[in-house]
């Protein structure tokens, strides 16, 4: 013969009285915070950020009323939002950027964490040379191409981009300005001819860097080095 635990017997004797009575739900007071960022990974400093909710009335019985609480980023991206109830919309806006919102649940958790990435920065994917290596002795040159990736910006007006040359001690040596030959809905395309005239001999690292209409950029190391001898 099998025997219960004394606690499962006296779970299973109450769950009918439980299932008679109404669930009462409280509500929870609780924070957000969190870091906004670009697509790419660069912190959005002096961002608004907006939480609307409804807060308990004081007075029993009485409808609860809404409610907005705002934080701006610091200059790491970062934000608190506190003082918060129950389920609130989060919304994030800055323009150039797809606006965000969402809903978090606070009965899940009073304080929670949420990172916000806003859509709309230009991306640079791919940078690539002609050729490694070009003459110091005479004229050579070397192009060089930029595809660059952006989800918000549906015009080719507007954006910017050079190549640049830096030294193994971090020196920039030449900033070539790169031209938009082509672009697509989301594409686009930047050219550069870099003249080896005027530079001295040496191997460079090759940076990219474009600038969107609405002034936001991007930035990298293409990896890529060049070689004038």
């Amino acid at each position: 013969m099998k025997y219960f635990p004394i606690q499962l017997l006296v779970l299973l004797l109450l769950l009918p009285a439980w299932g008679c009575r109404d669930i009462v739900f409280y509500p929870v007071k609780g924070s957000v915070d969190g870091r906004v960022t670009d697509n790419n990974g660069a912190a959005l400093p002096g961002i608004l950020v907006s939480a609307g909710f409804d807060a308990p009335s004081q007075s029993p019985g009485q409808a609860p009323f809404a409610q907005t609480v705002t934080s701006i980023t610091d200059h790491d991206g970062y934000y608190r939002l506190t003082g918060l109830w129950d389920d609130v919309t989060l919304t994030v806006s800055l323009n150039g950027f797809v606006p965000y919102a969402t809903i978090i649940s606070l009965s899940e958790n009073a304080e929670q964490q949420l990172d916000v990435i806003l859509t709309g920065s230009p991306t640079i994917e791919q940078v690539s040379l002609s050729k490694p290596t070009i003459s110091a002795t005479m004229s050579d040159t070397v192009q060089v191409r930029l595809v660059v990736a952006d989800a918000f910006n549906s015009i080719a007006q507007g954006f910017q981009a050079n190549i640049l040359l830096q030294t193994a001690g971090g020196v920039v040596v030449a900033i070539v300005p790169a031209l938009l030959t082509s672009h697509s809905l989301e594409t686009y395309l930047f050219d550069a001819t870099l003249t080896s005239g005027g530079l001295p001999a040496g191997n460079y690292t090759v940076l990219a860097e474009v600038q969107d209409p609405d002034g936001h950029a991007h930035r990298i190391n293409s990896g890529l080095n060049l070689q004038i001898f």
